[in-house]
């Protein structure tokens, strides 16, 4: 008790200038970049210095101390709970480094460090940088996503226009060549262009046809002679036509 008491006064007169820890851990073995838990105890203490600011240091590339909690009187031992990882698997069993102008040594015994089967691979807290081709191969797997979906979208679109289109070309042959009454073939010939811009290769035979509607289209009347020849020359157009739009 005495001698806790004595270390107390140490600490909240903020003294040492040195500190010797000892590492128990819970697990007898711990993997390499692994978080490990355990205590950390205080086993020697020298000239004027304190034991915080533990917390988040890493004493060479070996030890990183993840979690310190205060230090606190347990028979007998100053100790503290604390998470550690091991970076590499220590060549000796003890490590020392300056920590906020102090000479922290921290030894432990018993401990296996088991090798991670990458050694390029690294656990820091609980991220995980991976190996460089790790995430090159990453990085193409997102490009290549991009580009299987940038293909599926424009191959959808591109055959959702070319069915459009078949449908529009469709419509419009039916219209061209389903008219009956004189009246229809009048409202046909008005989308003369659009037909002709569909079709090109009809140019000439609507021409022709045009010819024989254009003789009565402008008269005031038309007798039912005239109107049956409109309707003979649209059948003869309509036949004309026909071959040459089943080959589109």
């Amino acid at each position: 008790m005495i001698k806790i008491l004595l270390i107390l006064t140490f600490i909240s007169c903020n003294v040492w200038s040195k500190v010797s820890l000892e590492l128990l851990l819970s697990t007898a073995s711990v993997k390499q970049g692994e978080i490990a838990s355990g205590q950390l105890l205080v086993k020697q203490t020298e000239g004027q210095a304190g034991l915080s600011g533990l917390q988040g240091k890493k004493l060479g590339n070996i030890l990183y101390l993840l979690k310190v909690s205060p230090f606190m009187g347990k028979q007998g031992n100053l100790e503290s709970q604390a998470k550690v990882i091991f970076l590499a698997v220590p060549q000796n069993t003890s490590i020392s480094e300056i920590i906020n102008g102090e000479e922290v040594s921290i030894s432990w015994s018993n401990i296996q460090v088991l090798p991670t089967e990458s050694s390029k691979s690294f656990l820091f807290g609980n991220f995980e940088i991976p190996e460089r081709k790790k995430i090159i191969l990453w990085i193409l797997i997102f490009l290549g996503l991009i580009l299987v979906s940038g293909i599926s979208f424009w191959g959808r679109n591109y055959f959702k226009h070319k069915k459009n289109n078949a449908n529009k070309f469709k419509n419009l042959k039916k219209e061209l060549i389903n008219c009956i009454s004189y009246e229809e073939i009048v409202l046909m010939w008005r989308q003369k262009l659009l037909y002709l811009d569909a079709f090109p290769a009809i140019d000439i035979t609507f021409k022709k046809f045009e010819e024989e509607l254009f003789k009565y289209q402008f008269k005031s009347q038309r007798t039912e002679r005239e109107v049956a020849e409109v309707l003979l020359a649209y059948q003869k157009f309509k036949d004309e036509v026909s071959g040459v739009l089943n080959e589109l």
